[in-house]
């Protein structure tokens, strides 16, 4: 999964300077994002290349996941049609990461 949470993490960070995340509000969904997809970048690589444990990235991804997944509620993105494309990339998103993190995790007992 580490070349794919490498491909994931590329895509937040291109897709948080390209995204309508709708009217700012609070924090910055598009920051939120972009750190998202730098950790998922940074554990992606560190797993790949065997300086991290598996298991270490594994819940790593799971928090990152489960980050992505509450941040249009925590980050406040509108909920208006204009930013209807960003929230459902980060919950997919999310629940994929979440998913493949709490799976490796599991495994690894």
């Amino acid at each position: 999964m580490d070349g794919a949470t490498v491909v994931v993490g590329c895509w937040l960070l291109v897709f948080a300077t390209v995204a309508d995340y709708g009217v700012r509000r609070g924090l910055d969904a598009a920051v939120g994002d972009a750190v998202a997809g730098a950790a998922l970048l940074a554990l992606g690589a560190a797993g790949g290349a065997g300086w991290v444990a598996r298991s270490t990235c594994d819940a790593g991804r799971a928090l990152v996941g489960l980050w992505l997944l509450l941040a249009p509620l925590l980050l406040d993105f509108g909920f208006g049609t204009e930013s209807t494309l960003a929230t459902c990339l980060d919950v997919a998103l999310g629940t994929i990461v979440a998913a493949s993190g709490v799976g490796g995790r599991l495994r690894s007992w």
